[in-house]
């Protein structure tokens, strides 16, 4: 394992953090890495901080079939709601209306990341 190899290499448990990756909001983190908390218990030869989590979100799908990133999507200053109300075209409303829902998941996933940034940080 990656972490024992660290550590034999002299990486203090302090300084090998884990971040919890494309967790389904529901789960209990000791059950759903039920491997690694006991692999923690046994060894502590890491750091566990339940707030460095990244929940399960659709923007990532969304942002991968684009090809943007959430920097871009941060800088996209678009009135979605104005362009929808003038645009005639049902196909470019949809498009817009798509761009419009996938701005409001990436508002909500900002302040996910930088949560899990200062818990990786404690």
């Amino acid at each position: 394992m990656i972490i024992d190899e660290m550590a034999a290499l002299g990486v203090p448990a302090s300084k090998i953090r884990l971040l919890f990756n494309q967790v389904v909001f529901d789960d209990e983190l000791p059950k759903a890495f039920s491997c690694l908390y006991s692999y923690h218990r046994r060894d502590k030869r890491l750091t566990l901080n339940p707030a460095a989590v990244m929940h399960e979100n659709e923007l990532y799908s969304r942002l991968k079939a684009s090809g943007a990133d959430i920097a871009q999507l941060l800088a996209d200053d678009t009135d979605y709601k104005a362009a929808i109300r003038a645009m005639d075209d049902p196909q470019e409303k949809q498009r817009l209306a798509y761009r419009l829902a996938t701005r409001r998941l990436e508002l909500g996933i900002v302040g996910e990341l930088d949560a899990t940034f200062t818990a990786l940080l404690q």
